[in-house]
């Protein structure tokens, strides 16, 4: 008797190695979307800074905080308005601190105390508030 297909077993063994391999690919998907939206964040505070400065070398000084996600007025000629952040419910804001911090938050409005920042213009970066938004791989993990 000459069967021809395949048995139960190597059914089941073939659909279980696809799924095991589609398992590893969504998972690199999903770290190589945080390290893309990481580094869209960094471009994007570069942006910011960029204009921060053509301000202050028109101006000589840095415009004031004017509070969360508004554009300080006198840099509107320098960016027109706010990129649009990397995840959604998040909202950009420019400080200056009369502690002499000057420099962009990328903050999680649907999480209090939830922020990425950086640090004037050295570019160097970190979570706010102990929260795990920027790990040692460079990642920003939205809510």
């Amino acid at each position: 008797m000459n069967k021809r297909g395949f048995t139960l077993i190597e059914l089941l063994v073939v659909i279980s190695i696809i799924s095991l391999l589609s398992s590893v690919v969504l998972s690199s998907l999903n770290s190589a979307r945080s390290k893309a939206r990481f580094a869209l964040a960094i471009q994007q505070m570069r942006q910011i800074n960029t204009a921060a400065e053509n301000y202050f070398t028109s101006s000589g000084n840095y415009p004031a905080d004017v509070g969360p996600a508004s554009l300080p007025a006198e840099m509107v000629g320098y960016l027109s308005s706010w990129p649009t952040p990397p995840c959604s419910g998040w909202t950009y804001d420019w400080e200056n601190w009369p502690s002499g911090f000057i420099g962009v938050t990328l903050r999680d409005s649907t999480v209090a105390g939830r922020y990425f920042m950086c640090l004037d213009y050295s570019m160097n970066c970190a979570a706010g508030a102990g929260t795990d938004i920027m790990t040692a791989t460079r990642t920003l993990t939205c809510s």
